[in-house]
C-alpha cells in the first residue's frame, strides 16, 4: 500500500489565524493581550522593518505573556487550547485534506 505524505505550513494554511496570538488571547484574555501588544510595539515594529529577527520578537512576546509559568501548567494550557479553541480556527478544506485517505 502506497502512503502519501502531505506537508503544511500550520498558520494560514491549516488555520485561519495565527495560533500563537490565539493561544495568548485564550490564556490571558483580550485586555491583557492588547495591553501586552502595546508594550511590544517597539519590538513588533522593528521586526516588520527588518531591524529585529522574527525569533527575537517572538521570544519577547512569549516571555512577556508566559514568563514564570511552569512546563506542566503551560502544557495543560496548550492542551486546553487544542481542545477548546483550535478546532474553531482550522480551515475546513485543510482538515478535509488531512483526513483524506
Amino acid at each position: 500500500m502506497k502512503k502519501t505524505i502531505a506537508f503544511f505550513d500550520f498558520d494560514g494554511t491549516i488555520t485561519r489565524k495565527d495560533t500563537m496570538l490565539e493561544l495568548i488571547r485564550y490564556a490571558k484574555g483580550d485586555l491583557i493581550f492588547f495591553i501586552g501588544l502595546v508594550r511590544l510595539l517597539p519590538w513588533l515594529a522593528g521586526m516588520k522593518a527588518g531591524l529585529i529577527k522574527n525569533e527575537t520578537a517572538k521570544e519577547k512576546m512569549l516571555s512577556l505573556y508566559f514568563k514564570g509559568i511552569g512546563l506542566k501548567d503551560f502544557n495543560e494550557l496548550c492542551a486546553g487550547f487544542t481542545t477548546n479553541k483550535l478546532p474553531s480556527i482550522i480551515r475546513k478544506d485543510a482538515m478535509d485534506a488531512i483526513e483524506k485517505d
